[in-house]
């Protein structure tokens, strides 16, 4: 079996306001920044990084695809002993931006 790569080609790319961020809250049970991004569009896209930040420290991960109407759940691990204060995500074209809350 071989790998196989799609490519997918819209007339219309992912727009910011077609994305929600809701619910970005640090779990300290688990050490784990936790969100939801839905898509609301018919456009699917891809984030091309994620990165998490607190006073003096920050992790960053991969990008992942977001689908249209459906809800991504993203679980970052964070190891740092101060509080993480912001989760970016970044998408070719434009950057999203939401303050962690702590749970």
């Amino acid at each position: 079996m071989l790998p196989h790569t799609i490519y997918l080609y819209q007339k219309q790319p992912l727009q910011k306001a077609s994305l929600e961020v809701g619910n970005v809250r640090y779990d300290a049970s688990s050490h784990k920044v936790l969100a939801e991004i839905t898509n609301t569009s018919a456009n699917a896209g891809r984030a091309a990084s994620v990165e998490v930040s607190g006073h003096d420290s920050f992790t960053s991960e991969g990008g992942f695809p977001i689908l249209p109407h459906q809800t991504r759940i993203l679980a970052i691990d964070w190891n740092s002993a101060q509080l993480p204060r912001d989760l970016s995500i970044e998408f070719e074209h434009f950057s999203l931006k939401r303050t962690v809350l702590e749970e």
